[in-house]
């Protein structure tokens, strides 16, 4: 049996029919059309490049965005020691379970969408992280010498 100009011969026909292949490419294209497919290849990861980070850029700001919604309903500054940087200040729950909740609900920007969701809903304030940690190790805020919870 014939096919492709070659005798059909299990494993050999495959072999010779690529680089048959290959060779009638070559010829009605030409090196030239090779190398403007490779410049196109290479053009099309640079376009994708810059979209991905054109998605990732927006992604944050939308974050951060979120981010700042739910301080400026909970209090941009922490409710123990009055810290303003934005970047060390958390939401905590008032009553505890923050545990319970994270593994239910997410953290982070998962947990921040819940909230606004649910309406900004009681139960939360801003605590710096200093005074979070504090008040979930040892019941009590290292700036206050009464207890946080309620």
């Amino acid at each position: 049996m014939r096919c492709c100009q070659l005798t059909y011969k299990r494993g050999i026909y495959h072999i010779n029919k690529h680089k048959y292949l290959a060779q009638q490419s070559q010829r009605r294209n030409g090196p030239e059309r090779d190398r403007l497919l490779k410049q196109e290849r290479k053009n099309g990861k640079a376009r994708r490049k810059a979209a991905h980070s054109q998605h990732l850029a927006y992604e944050r700001q939308a974050r951060a965005k979120l981010r700042r919604e739910a301080f400026e309903h909970y209090g941009q500054e922490c409710a123990c020691c009055g810290e303003k940087e934005d970047a060390f200040l958390s939401i905590d729950h008032i009553n505890g379970g923050g545990n319970k909740h994270r593994k239910q609900v997410g953290s982070g920007t998962r947990f921040y969408k819940w909230l606004k969701n649910h309406n900004w809903p009681g139960g939360y304030r801003t605590l710096c992280l200093n005074c979070n940690w504090g008040s979930h190790r040892y019941g009590i805020c290292p700036h206050a010498a009464t207890p946080l919870r309620a």
